[in-house]
């Protein structure tokens, strides 16, 4: 979390700089100071997600390439593709930064001086980038490259409100910053057609600092502060203005009530199977319980929930599944907002009604059924196919 923060701090010093080329300092500090109030930047500072390191990646990305629109220098192709490759090394959506620096020189009608070997060496780092996504298997499904996905375009008005993405536009011009955040909006949504597993807001927060840079730019370039004013107050009101607290799921809580190291099958109704896996593991000194979630076990999906298929349509089937697998716990999620999927619902009706399993622990949102009595059918190995990999468990003879 630390390091969460740090980099955050980071990500603003050089989005400050990188506005001061080109805005008031009363102008880039409000762009600093709009960042930090943007919901998705503070869930970012509360999640050991990747995204604020996307952010960072994205400020240093937008800097190196203003200077390749400038200069078309070997230190700005330089620094384009370093930044580039930190990006698509940390998070799959670096794919949106890659038309950029194309995209701006074109925009810019510059004639392209950059020496052919420069070329060369670029095209071969985005190929070997891309090789290394495609080696892990699956990656049109995990990408979300499918007519079936929907098409999330309209995340990014949940940025900083749809009133500053209109206010971006006025602050369009033929100015190397301008051109570069213009560019990467454009660039985002094109991809995102394409490669449509951006389905969370905090998956386009690299193009926030975009649109809070063009706004800045459409709000510099008229002299008249009244209609500067007139023009920023709507976008201001529509601006998602939150403040993110992270509230305390119960996991810990629930976890001291088990007995551990432990078998266990872990369903949400939510997004809770990640975390408790987590939480488990941090929890031991080395990780020893065996966590299965339910939503790989009892039915099957793709990346996004596409395709969804229940592998155990009955309870019977349920708990059938629960004794080839020889788990002893299972942990049940439920919050009270969301509608269950099927899997969910139907280990929940399993639990209640089977003599098998008791409730042994509560808290919060959760609810933990241990085993007490000796499964009914012959334990089998766990298979899973992820992607294009296959794994198998290895049961001890």
């Amino acid at each position: 979390m630390w390091l969460q923060w740090l980099t955050g701090v980071v990500a603003l010093t050089m989005l400050f700089r990188l506005c001061r080329s080109a805005l008031s300092p009363p102008v880039a500090a409000a762009v600093v100071a709009l960042t930090m109030a943007a919901p998705v930047f503070q869930e970012g500072l509360g999640q050991t997600m990747a995204d604020i390191a996307c952010l960072l990646w994205s400020v240093l990305f937008m800097q190196a390439a203003v200077r390749l629109v400038e200069r078309q220098d070997r230190i700005a192709f330089f620094l384009v593709g370093l930044w580039l490759l930190a990006a698509a090394f940390t998070k799959g959506t670096a794919v949106c930064l890659a038309p950029v620096p194309l995209v701006a020189l074109i925009a810019s009608r510059q004639p392209i001086r950059i020496p052919p070997r420069l070329l060369v060496a670029g095209a071969v780092c985005l190929l070997v980038t891309a090789a290394w996504y495609f080696s892990m298997g699956g990656v049109l499904n995990w990408g979300g490259v499918s007519l079936a996905v929907p098409w999330p375009g309209s995340l990014i008005g949940r940025l900083a409100g749809w009133g500053f993405l209109a206010l971006a536009v006025l602050g369009l011009r033929r100015t190397p910053l301008a051109l570069v955040a213009g560019s990467l909006i454009l660039s985002t949504l094109g991809v995102s057609f394409v490669m449509r597993a951006m389905q969370e807001v905090r998956h386009w927060i690299i193009a926030l600092p975009a649109i809070l840079i063009l706004s800045g730019l459409a709000v510099s370039r008229f002299r008249k502060p009244w209609l500067a004013l007139c023009l920023l107050l709507p976008a201001v009101m529509l601006f998602p203005f939150a403040r993110y607290r992270q509230q305390q799921t119960g996991y810990g809580e629930l976890l001291r009530q088990l007995p551990g190291p432990s078998r266990m099958l872990v369903s949400s109704a939510g997004a809770g199977e990640g975390p408790w896996i987590a939480v488990t593991s941090m929890a031991e000194r080395r990780p020893a319980s065996f966590v299965v979630r339910a939503s790989k076990v009892l039915a099957e999906s793709g990346w996004s929930g596409e395709g969804y298929r229940l592998l155990t349509p009955t309870r019977d089937a349920v708990l059938r599944r629960l004794d080839e697998l020889a788990l002893g716990i299972v942990v049940l999620h439920t919050p009270v907002v969301r509608r269950p999927l099927p899997h969910h619902a139907l280990i929940q009706d399993a639990m209640a009604a089977s003599p098998a399993w008791k409730p042994c622990g509560n808290a919060q949102e959760l609810l933990a059924y241990c085993r007490v009595q000796a499964p009914q059918v012959p334990r089998r190995p766990l298979r899973l196919k992820v992607y294009g990999w296959d794994f198998e468990e290895r049961i001890a003879p």
